[in-house]
């Protein structure tokens, strides 16, 4: 197979993203004193894709999509927002994986507003799926990584 690696491919979803219990308060966009539900955004945009291409739809081809966070701090609404939307891809886009990749940000304090943001799902289908979303940090030239369910399982150490 020749799979490609694509950036920002955009596509248009029907299928309403879940909240997977994140607070519906923080991923509210308001403009001119409309407010936005993230739930009803329909295209998607990721920064990253290992696929075999952007019309071939089927489950086996859909590899690897990324989503990539450059900032010091992260607000939580971005941060929430990218994981949800990661979920959506392997739920909606039938996407093997789904990483994260965080630079410039502290691992530690990463994990820890990670798991402010996010509860341990109850649902086997989202236990599966945050296992299969990888968070990838650097920073100053040390690299961290884990599965998205293994960080949220983990209790901060103090």
């Amino acid at each position: 197979m020749n799979y490609r690696f694509d950036g920002e491919i955009g596509k248009t979803l029907a299928e309403e993203i879940e909240y997977c219990n994140v607070n519906p308060n923080l991923l509210q966009n308001r403009r001119r004193g409309i407010i936005r539900e993230f739930r009803n955004q329909k295209f998607f945009s990721p920064d990253l894709v290992v696929h075999l291409g952007q019309n071939n739809d089927l489950a086996e081809n859909q590899k690897l999509i990324v989503e990539i966070k450059t900032n010091v701090k992260t607000s939580n609404k971005d941060l929430a927002k990218d994981i949800l939307k990661l979920n959506h891809y392997i739920r909606v886009l039938y996407f093997e994986y789904a990483v994260l990749i965080s630079v410039n940000t502290d691992f530690e304090e990463l994990q820890d507003q990670i798991r402010e943001l996010i509860p341990i799902p109850a649902n086997f289908d989202l236990r599966e799926r945050f296992s299969r979303i990888v968070i990838f940090n650097y920073l100053n030239g040390l690299q961290s990584t884990d599965h998205l369910l293994n960080i949220l399982r983990r209790v901060p150490v103090n």
